[in-house]
């Protein structure tokens, strides 16, 4: 998959945003009063890290979260449920893109168990 597919469905799927190509700003959210909001004009969490990190925020109100670099080659993030069994894991050169495999992977679990 590629990363701007990756984006899409971390922003989406994870993250709550939706695209609306409204005066030149692409992703918006829900603010507390469920009214939507425009974020930012690009969103890129599988590489930039400070936009991976955002989204370990939003993740981990539901799981516990881990990185390790292994060997300084390989990055590999987890998330571990709370309060369920499961441990999703990504791994990746970039740390950006290896949390955003792992997020995927419970986005992933969470789709299959509503079919």
């Amino acid at each position: 998959m590629k990363p701007k597919e990756i984006d899409r469905q971390i922003a989406e799927g994870v993250m709550g945003y939706e695209k609306r190509p409204i005066y030149g700003i692409g992703w918006w959210k829900k603010d507390k009063d469920n009214r939507w909001k425009p974020i930012a004009y690009s969103f890129k969490p599988s590489t930039n890290i400070s936009h991976a990190f955002e989204v370990v925020e939003k993740m981990r109100e539901k799981f516990y979260f881990e990185i390790q670099d292994k060997n300084g080659s390989v990055f590999c993030a987890s998330f571990e449920h709370k309060t369920r069994p499961g441990i999703y894991i990504g791994c990746d050169k970039n740390p950006a893109m290896a949390i955003c495999l792992a997020a995927l992977e419970t986005i992933k679990i969470k789709n299959e168990t509503r079919r």
